[in-house]
C-alpha cells in the first residue's frame, strides 16, 4: 500500500498532537501543516496531497475555507475534525459518472432516517452527567 500523503491545517495544541501521532503511522506521510487554509494552499496546488484535516479550530473550517479548499485541489478528501464534539466529518468532491445505478446505490447507503444521525444531546449541567 501506497502511504498516504496528509496536511493538517490547525493552530492548537491538537493539531500539533495529530501531526506527531500520524507522523508515527507507517502508511502515512505528514506533507506539511499550516495555521491557516491561505498558508496551505500553495502546497495544494503542487497536487501532492492525498488527505487534508482540518483542525478544530473556532474559525475553522469555515465554508468559504472549505469552498477554497475544494477550488484548489478538488480530488482530495477533506476531513474535519471536532475535538469538542468528538466527530470527523470527510468532505469529498469527488466526481462519479452520472448513471442511475450509481445514484441508487447512493441512496441506498443513505441512513433510514435523520433521527438515526442525531448525537445523544450534552449535559447542561456543567459537563456532569447523573441520573435522577
Amino acid at each position: 500500500m501506497n502511504k498516504r500523503r496528509v496536511f493538517i491545517i490547525g493552530q492548537s495544541l491538537f493539531a500539533e498532537t495529530l501531526m506527531q501521532l500520524l507522523s508515527s503511522v507507517a502508511e502515512i506521510s505528514i506533507v506539511g501543516c499550516a495555521s491557516l487554509v491561505a498558508d496551505a494552499i500553495p502546497v495544494l496546488e503542487a497536487g501532492a496531497v492525498d488527505a487534508i484535516i482540518l483542525v478544530s479550530d473556532p474559525a475553522l473550517p469555515s465554508p468559504g475555507d472549505v469552498n477554497e479548499l475544494m477550488a484548489v485541489a478538488p480530488n482530495v478528501s477533506i476531513i474535519a475534525t471536532d475535538l469538542d464534539e468528538n466527530t470527523v466529518q470527510v468532505i469529498t468532491s469527488k466526481r462519479v459518472d452520472a448513471r442511475l445505478s450509481d445514484l441508487l446505490s447512493v441512496l441506498e447507503t443513505l441512513p433510514d432516517t435523520i433521527e438515526s444521525q442525531k448525537l445523544p444531546p450534552k449535559p447542561t449541567n456543567g459537563g456532569m452527567a447523573y441520573e435522577t
